[in-house]
C-alpha cells in the first residue's frame, strides 16, 4: 500500500498551524451561528476541516428534526441534509455561490435558509 495523506478533521494532532481558509475560523463561525439564529435554527455544534479547501459543517435543530449544513471546500457548494429515520443523510437542497470567499458563503447559506423559511 502507498503511503497516502492523512486528513484529519480539525487539525493533525499536535499540530498548531492555521487554517488556510477563511471558512475555519473564529468569526466565521459566528456569523454562520447568527445566520442560522436568524432563521431561528439553534445550532447544536459547528466543525471545521483545516487544510486548503476550507470545508465546515454546522448541524442545526430544524423543525423536522436534526438538519445540516456542510460547505464543500473543494468542490464549492453548500448542501443542505435532514437526518433519516432509519440513519444517515438525506439532501435537501444545493446552492453553488456566486463567488469564492466566505462572504459568498454566508449569501448562499441565507438564501437556503430563508427558502425554507418560506
Amino acid at each position: 500500500m502507498s503511503e497516502r495523506e492523512i486528513f484529519w478533521l480539525g487539525g493533525a494532532p499536535r499540530s498548531s498551524s492555521g487554517n488556510s481558509d477563511t471558512g475555519t475560523n473564529d468569526a466565521f463561525a459566528a456569523e454562520i451561528a447568527r445566520a442560522c439564529a436568524r432563521s431561528e435554527l439553534p445550532v447544536r455544534r459547528f466543525v471545521a476541516a483545516k487544510g486548503p479547501f476550507g470545508s465546515w459543517m454546522v448541524e442545526v435543530d430544524g423543525a423536522g428534526g436534526l438538519e445540516r449544513v456542510i460547505w464543500n471546500g473543494r468542490e464549492r457548494y453548500l448542501s443542505r441534509e435532514s437526518a433519516s429515520k432509519g440513519g444517515g443523510w438525506r439532501e435537501t437542497d444545493r446552492r453553488y455561490p456566486d463567488a469564492d470567499g466566505p462572504e459568498a458563503q454566508l449569501r448562499a447559506l441565507q438564501l437556503m435558509l430563508s427558502a425554507r423559511d418560506d
